[in-house]
């Protein structure tokens, strides 16, 4: 079993730039405006050790920041929707780990990409400015981070172009791209007696609807505030609202689902 140290080392030869994130938490422990630089760079060694002072593997989980060096992490929600991707072939011949939900599959790919998600379909294509959690991070349910296939990243052409007939060829209409909030909702200005509950609502399709990470969706929040509230809201109010659909969203995963893909 690789120890945390030699995970970060492995990372950082294998061209990886990532963060810090809170223990048992899919949340960056960087504050919003410094997770950025690292989508153009790797961390630096002294860095990496005030993230993980001696090493301590219980102090902050471990997140991929895709989109550098064009890296892409291909996520399945479901197992079946794997086993199917999969079509009775050995394991794809990447670095691929295991979340509570289902497995990450890591590639380089020839040019960057947009995150690519679907309606109604449990696989996402994560790309520019996405996290995706690495081992040994641990779950908020306690269940660690694993490694499925220990292989070099590999680097293909037009992963996008593969990822949607994949989609195709499981019956998902690829012109219906995840559901967005009507934009009249969203592109006026938004003035006193209805920023809170427009903001709760754009909140909501961030994190449940686009399935942003917390930093990125508090990043996008604040940004469409500042633009669209008049006055702006607190920041303070926004996070609140970005923690609250973070919970609820941990809350539906189901325990027989759990259970069904750690065992």
């Amino acid at each position: 079993m690789l120890t945390l140290q030699s995970f970060l080392r492995l990372y950082l030869s294998w061209g990886f730039s990532f963060v810090p994130l809170k223990y048992k938490d899919k949340a960056p422990a960087l504050k919003e405006g410094e997770i950025y630089e690292y989508r153009k760079r790797q961390p630096e060694e002294v860095e990496i050790k005030r993230w993980w002072p001696a090493g301590n593997r219980f102090q902050h989980g471990i997140a991929a920041v895709c989109g550098f060096d064009n890296l892409v992490c291909l996520e399945f929600d479901d197992i079946s929707l794997f086993e199917r991707y999969r079509n009775g072939r050995p394991l794809p011949d990447t670095f691929i780990t295991k979340s509570v939900r289902g497995p990450h599959l890591f590639f380089f790919n020839d040019k960057p990409i947009q995150t690519i998600r679907y309606q109604n379909f449990k696989v996402e294509l994560l790309g520019l400015n996405a996290l995706s959690t690495l081992p040994p991070s641990v779950h908020p349910s306690g269940v660690e981070h694993v490694v499925l296939n220990m292989k070099p990243i590999r680097y293909v052409f037009g992963i996008e172009r593969a990822f949607e007939e994949f989609a195709k060829s499981q019956g998902i209409d690829t012109k219906k791209p995840s559901k967005a909030m009507d934009k009249k909702a969203i592109n006026g200005i938004v003035p006193e007696g209805s920023r809170h509950e427009t903001a709760k609502n754009y909140a909501k399709h961030l994190i449940r609807g686009l399935k942003l990470d917390s930093a990125t969706a508090l990043f996008e929040l604040n940004r469409w505030n500042e633009k669209h509230c008049l006055p702006p809201l607190p920041e303070s109010e926004l996070r609140g609202l970005v923690q609250y659909f973070c919970s609820r969203q941990a809350e539906t995963i189901p325990k027989a689902e759990i259970l069904r893909v750690v065992n």
